[in-house]
């Protein structure tokens, strides 16, 4: 697993993944053409130590495959926080992949000066929490029907983590299968 800047080019599968039924469930994504997306890819940064406010975002290969995304947004820079997320295509789901790139977003924004690092997750998002809690973060509340998500009151958890309770990524992911889906 690598974490690489993202490209223009990567709006097309960017576009496919948020399109997945799961992904909509949820996540309260707006519609956005390619085109759109392409353009939101071209004002992102990779700079972790990026606390301007400007969407940090990565993309997330195993092998030679674009396989995902994380990012941060939402940064203070007097307040050094910054709220994380991350997508990984369907057939890379349950490889450890998440995990992995989330361990190293988290290694990269603490070494830049982040204090607190924290994740919106919809209640019934096993997967999302289960990789949350996996890596550390901490269910801190949950913010009710806070998010409209096709049209539906969704309520969100708020799992948070500090830079003193990190304890680093000794973590090695599986190796990307050899009947690749790319």
């Amino acid at each position: 697993m690598e974490l690489m800047p993202v490209k223009p080019e990567d709006a097309g599968k960017w576009a496919e993944m948020r399109r997945d039924r799961e992904a909509k469930r949820f996540m309260p994504m707006v519609d956005a053409s390619v085109e759109e997306l392409a353009r939101r890819l071209q004002e992102c940064t990779a700079d972790t130590t990026d606390m301007s406010g400007k969407e940090i975002l990565l993309s997330v290969h195993a092998g030679d495959c674009l396989v995902g995304f994380v990012g941060a947004r939402n940064a203070s820079r007097q307040m050094r926080y910054a709220e994380i997320s991350y997508l990984i295509d369907v057939p890379w789901r349950g490889k450890g992949i998440a995990q992995a790139a989330v361990r190293c977003l988290i290694d990269k924004l603490f070494a830049s000066g982040y204090r607190r690092l924290f994740a919106t997750i919809s209640v019934g998002n096993v997967a999302s929490i289960r990789v949350a809690t996996k890596v550390g973060f901490v269910h801190e509340g949950t913010l009710r029907q806070h998010h409209l998500i096709e049209g539906r009151p969704v309520d969100q958890e708020i799992h948070g983590l500090l830079d003193r309770e990190w304890t680093g990524s000794a973590y090695a992911p599986k190796p990307a299968p050899d009947d690749s889906p790319c």
